[in-house]
């Protein structure tokens, strides 16, 4: 009986041992197989954010200026921006400014960010007194011919945004489009953008000693507030603040150009 006893409990040590180095196998395992999921998943998500990143762009005009005549441009650069010209005989850059030195061709190279912005420069006899233009529904901007004379064909490549006669363009509807002008077998071109802008509010009633604010859409130029009665309004970046009792109209300008008015009572 003693020996039968005796016989059970080392069976059941053997076993108890067994399932216990069983277990420990397993756990290896279990941490194996968690480590390789961990692993892999930690390689995507390094994979997926190494190859996130901004999309660098490329930024191509074609610019037509007179010999020794500028061109500024409006971009901002950062202080780490190069500068490159192919031809510094033809064109060079300074201070922002693109100058025409000798009748050619020549290409300006900008990159800054990641970014490249390339301009193609025509120094010319003629050219048009501007390059771009910023014009509103229904407003007119007169473009004209510099450095030679001679009968000129005026065209617009998409009349729906704005039209064009004897150097007199109008804006039909927000949009961009290109202006041409051929002088002698030379077609010079002008960038179009038309705008629509728009005050947030036509009317506005207010009390003396109070203010409002008023905005506008439909521009990415800088607005210009004026009040045309100091004494009954005044405005300072779009907010009006009363005076005196009284009617007045406030009108926030686009280049020297009225384009909205707010009236107050």
């Amino acid at each position: 009986m003693k020996a039968t006893e005796r016989l059970l409990t080392v069976r059941r040590f053997y076993i108890y041992n067994e399932e216990k180095r069983i277990m420990i196998k397993l756990e290896k395992k279990k941490s194996c197989i968690i480590w390789i999921l961990m692993t892999v998943i930690c390689t995507f998500f390094v994979c997926m954010i190494g190859n996130v990143s901004v999309e660098a762009k490329t930024v191509t005009k074609d610019i037509t200026i007179g010999k020794g005549k500028t061109y500024a441009i409006e971009q901002t650069f950062s202080g780490k921006a190069t500068f490159k010209t192919s031809n510094k005989k033809i064109a060079v850059i300074k201070n922002g400014k693109i100058i025409g030195k000798s009748i050619g061709k020549a290409k300006i190279t900008i990159k800054d960010k990641g970014n490249t912005y390339i301009y193609k420069i025509t120094v010319a006899k003629a050219y048009l007194n501007q390059n771009e233009i910023i014009v509103n529904v229904g407003k007119t901007v007169n473009l004209k011919i510099k450095g030679m004379k001679g009968k000129v064909k005026w065209s617009s490549l998409n009349k729906k945004v704005a039209t064009v006669k004897n150097g007199k363009v109008t804006g039909k509807k927000t949009g961009k489009t290109v202006i041409q002008a051929k002088i002698n077998g030379t077609i010079l071109k002008c960038n179009v953008k038309v705008e629509k802008p728009e005050l947030s509010k036509k009317k506005v009633t207010i009390e003396s000693g109070k203010s409002y604010i008023l905005k506008v859409k439909g521009t990415s130029r800088k607005v210009v507030w004026t009040s045309s009665n100091r004494n009954v309004v005044t405005v300072k970046n779009g907010k009006i603040t009363g005076k005196k009792q009284g009617n007045t109209r406030d009108f926030a300008l686009k280049n020297k150009s009225p384009c909205s008015a707010c009236e107050f009572q």
